[in-house]
């Protein structure tokens, strides 16, 4: 699609609107939340700024989550308790959300289970006036279509805006 190679070519933050969907932005055309997906690398970490500065011009809330992917199972049972997993993740997230707070912003974060992407599409679903601003590691060709783009996915999927932050250079 067009919004594909434009996302893939840019060097400049993108931001996408599907066709049909409701912003809920209401009569300023503001967001009133802004979520903020983390995975822990480097290039999930240039939204954080972004992020907050939107949140400060407009007033919103800012939510950082990041969602824990569940093993699929092999055949053989196991038990996998996520708890240590999800503290260890709030924790992280935490570091963002009080940054966020010392600027005067209301800010919390969530840490969900499950497939990213759907997990992304459902939290900012929960906001009236939601938009998503997350990083793309910019993979094309086979190592997307082997693994997925989290961001494609999220863009086609939400009903709510995504703002894309294009990899800088050298940050993986």
């Amino acid at each position: 699609s067009v919004t594909d190679r434009v996302l893939r070519s840019s060097k400049l933050p993108v931001l996408t609107v599907r066709p049909g969907t409701h912003t809920g932005f209401g009569d300023l055309g503001l967001p009133s939340v802004v979520v903020v997906p983390l995975d822990g690398s480097e290039v999930s970490h240039s939204a954080i700024e972004p992020a907050i500065e939107i949140a400060k011009a407009t007033g919103a809330e800012i939510v950082f989550m990041q969602a824990i992917r569940q093993l699929a199972g092999s055949g053989i049972d196991y038990y996998y308790d996520p708890t240590p997993d999800r503290e260890a993740r709030l924790d992280y997230l935490s570091e963002f959300a009080n940054r966020a707070k010392e600027q005067g912003l209301e800010a919390r974060s969530h840490v969900l289970m499950g497939p990213p992407a759907i997990r992304i599409i459902e939290e900012v679903q929960e906001f009236e006036g939601g938009l998503v601003v997350m990083s793309s590691h910019g993979s094309s060709g086979l190592p997307r279509w082997m693994v997925g783009s989290v961001a494609d996915k999220v863009i086609r999927a939400s009903r709510r805006p995504v703002l894309v932050i294009p990899p800088s250079p050298g940050i993986r």
